[in-house]
């Protein structure tokens, strides 16, 4: 996939572009911010490479294996469901898309809560919010744009960071 997406924490709203593609069991991800600093992330390989230009610094390590944007979105799964109910809520339309919504409701107040718009015909995520306990949310990813093209060419994956003189 290929898309613009806020990620929102408190008064702070960032804006980024993302570039996702699984080849061959293999996945490449480009995040690059959208807020003129330049900086871009790169996993390719099982590396990570973040390119900063304002410390003219790539710095690589080891890759995890999931996606960057959807690494924080904790696994719930048959072992979690005494500590969280699914609910699902009345579905919506999101940017044009129809959208399932589900909500997974912590049973008790130690745990964080997530409200998720799953888009209908690709089941690909395209909103999430991590909820207080109050049911407030304390942060929120939204996709802008989001375009499912059925092959990624390579040339969106590679860098535009031009790293002449960098460390």
């Amino acid at each position: 996939y290929r898309g613009v997406f806020e990620d929102q924490l408190g008064d702070r709203t960032l804006s980024l572009r993302i570039v996702h593609r699984v080849r061959d069991g293999a996945v490449d991800e480009r995040i690059a911010t959208l807020d003129g600093s330049g900086r871009e992330f790169i996993r390719r390989g099982g590396e990570l490479f973040r390119y900063l230009p304002d410390r003219k610094l790539v710095q690589v390590e080891p890759s995890r294996d999931t996606s960057m944007l959807l690494a924080d979105l904790r696994h719930v799964d048959v072992s979690a469901s005494g500590q969280y109910a699914l609910q699902e809520l009345p579905g919506t339309a999101q940017n044009g898309r129809a959208v399932r919504v589900i909500r997974v409701q912590p049973r008790d107040r130690f745990r964080y809560g997530y409200q998720i718009w799953i888009d209908e015909s690709s089941a690909m995520p395209i909103r999430t919010q991590l909820l207080g306990t109050g049911g407030e949310v304390l942060e929120q990813l939204v996709f802008t744009e989001l375009s499912l093209p059925k092959q990624v060419p390579d040339e969106w994956l590679a860098a535009t960071t031009d790293t002449s003189g960098y460390t």
